[in-house]
């Protein structure tokens, strides 16, 4: 099939954030390329770790046609001026519409209940682990932040949920109940086993396990995805900055991780997975973040901690006021992660590991380094 996906945020390049994958999309038709599954490789900062990417050229046309209707809103007596993830939104339904994609893969952007994604009709709904972010835009508590995810749930289809803490669980069956879906729920419903995924961390088999089975749910709409599709899909599955590993002696891993809850997971999946002498940690993170949290979650990894700072972040919280968080001694202050990076690797030695994470604007510019 030829699947559309639109996620946020990106890493690199926000055309990262619309993409058509598979044997028909656009690029594989340019290179005329044949083979089963396309692996088109281009020119262009980022364009290899994210197969599929809107062209510049492309993207630039689509934005001056919407133009006219983005000016109409700056105007209006009672509608604000549109975000730019509402103008990104339209960009990527209408690029899907006119690339006429079997599939679109739809990632909400904030929450679900408000977000700009949710005016559409999906076939099946997934929700992956919920736990406490955004607070100050989605609630104070799970329960929460889980009416405002379980926006997106719409009559008569059926959901497929992650485990979820009890709270949650509770009113994701409350929603799904008041909007006649079935909810099916991984570990309960079905179990997949024997599957080998191209990710690191056992929460990864957990997300797996959701997208398997919200491809299940598909086959009452007679979408039959055979096995071996779903098994060569998770062995070549490619997930930048995700427990990504860039390079090794040392090994430096790249992750995202920017709430308590996946600072935890982050942390487990370091003790479990890898296998170092020393670990140096290069931290830094934004200011609508439970910095203190996150901090505290860090507190047994014992590690170097070089704090830094993403470049074109304006939420980005400057390594002198994240001191203040770590009461400890010995931390390296650097003003970019590029200097950050270079400490690092001059630090340590080949078996010793670099960690990234706190901030996927830090990522991406570890990505670019």
């Amino acid at each position: 099939f030829r699947v559309g996906l639109y996620t946020s945020p990106h890493l690199i390049d926000f055309r990262e954030r619309i993409r058509i994958l598979g044997q028909g999309s656009p690029r594989c038709r340019a290179l005329r390329y044949k083979a089963p599954r396309c692996e088109a490789r281009v020119k262009g900062q980022g364009s290899e770790l994210f197969e599929g990417m809107i062209e510049k050229e492309e993207l630039c046309k689509l934005v001056e046609r919407i133009k006219p209707y983005v000016e109409k809103f700056r105007p209006h007596p009672n509608l604000d001026k549109l975000s730019f993830f509402e103008i990104y939104t339209a960009l990527a339904f209408l690029y899907f519409k006119e690339n006429a994609v079997d599939f679109a893969v739809i990632e909400t952007g904030l929450g679900g209940r408000l977000d700009a994604t949710n005016v559409i009709e999906p076939l099946v709904c997934g929700i992956s682990q919920i736990s406490l972010e955004h607070t100050d835009k989605l609630g104070s508590t799970l329960k929460e932040i889980a009416k405002e995810k379980a926006g997106i749930i719409k009559d008569n289809i059926d959901v497929v949920t992650s485990p979820q803490k009890d709270e949650v669980l509770k009113v994701l069956k409350a929603v799904s109940q008041a909007q006649n879906c079935k909810l099916f729920i991984v570990g309960r419903d079905f179990e997949i086993k024997d599957i080998e995924v191209n990710l690191t961390g056992a929460h990864q088999i957990i997300n797996a396990t959701t997208a398997i089975g919200i491809i299940e749910r598909l086959r009452k709409l007679n979408i039959d995805i055979d096995e071996i599709s779903i098994k060569k899909g998770l062995r070549n599955v490619n997930w930048p900055g995700r427990l990504q590993v860039i390079t090794k002696n040392p090994t430096v891993v790249l992750d995202g991780a920017h709430s308590p809850e996946s600072i935890s997971t982050l942390k487990q999946a370091i003790k479990s997975d890898f296998k170092y002498r020393r670990l140096f940690l290069i931290f830094g993170v934004s200011s609508d973040k439970d910095i203190k949290g996150i901090v505290y979650r860090l507190r047994d990894l014992n590690s170097s901690v070089i704090l830094t700072k993403a470049k074109d972040n304006p939420r980005a919280v400057e390594p002198d006021v994240l001191q203040r968080f770590f009461n400890r001694n010995g931390l390296i202050k650097t003003l970019n992660v590029d200097e950050a990076l270079k400490i690092a690797r001059r630090l340590a030695d080949k078996k010793d590991l670099i960690l990234v994470t706190g901030s996927l604007f830090v990522v991406g510019d570890a990505l670019r380094f």
